[in-house]
């Protein structure tokens, strides 16, 4: 799906979630059956014989998934000099779903410090963890917190921390 896709199908998703009515979005009613087809096809919704559409498990499945990607690490006001390290080891079969965390880590703010280490200055662990947990990562995925680094000048520069 593309991305104008993807958004209208969870708008959609989140519509029916919350028992609302379709028709108050702003599209027509054959957009709208159009889409919910296209939806029914992927195995988002599934019509039932009264005619209403309820989500599948891959249509919740996909609005949890969003709800992931919308997780931020909050920053601090002041720093506690503390560096936080998300370190893991994602076996080569699970080599999409590696890539689909490194791709939220980076997202997040984190610096990949090397190779499966990423770094980044505020507490994350309970985020990260949820994560992980999310697409079965949990017991690949560990954590450190140093109060020193080696390159922690470039890492204080390019968070912009003093």
């Amino acid at each position: 799906m593309f991305k104008g896709q993807v958004s209208s199908t969870l708008k959609l998703l989140q519509l029916l979630k919350q028992g609302k009515s379709l028709e108050s979005m702003a599209f027509t009613r054959v957009q709208i059956r159009r889409k919910l087809a296209d939806m029914q096809r992927e195995g988002f919704v599934r019509e039932e014989k009264d005619g209403r559409y309820k989500i599948t498990k891959r249509g919740r499945d996909l609005l949890s998934e969003e709800k992931i990607w919308a997780f931020e690490i909050p920053r601090q006001k002041k720093w506690d000099y503390r560096w936080r390290m998300v370190l893991y080891d994602i076996p080569a079969a699970k080599r999409k779903t590696r890539h689909i965390f490194r791709e939220k880590l980076r997202e997040m703010g984190l610096m990949l410090y090397q190779n499966s280490v990423w770094v980044h200055p505020y507490p994350l662990e309970e985020i990260v963890a949820v994560i992980a947990d999310f697409y079965g990562l949990k017991d690949c995925v560990m954590f450190a917190v140093a109060e020193r680094i080696n390159g922690e000048k470039r890492l204080r520069q390019e968070f912009g921390l003093k």
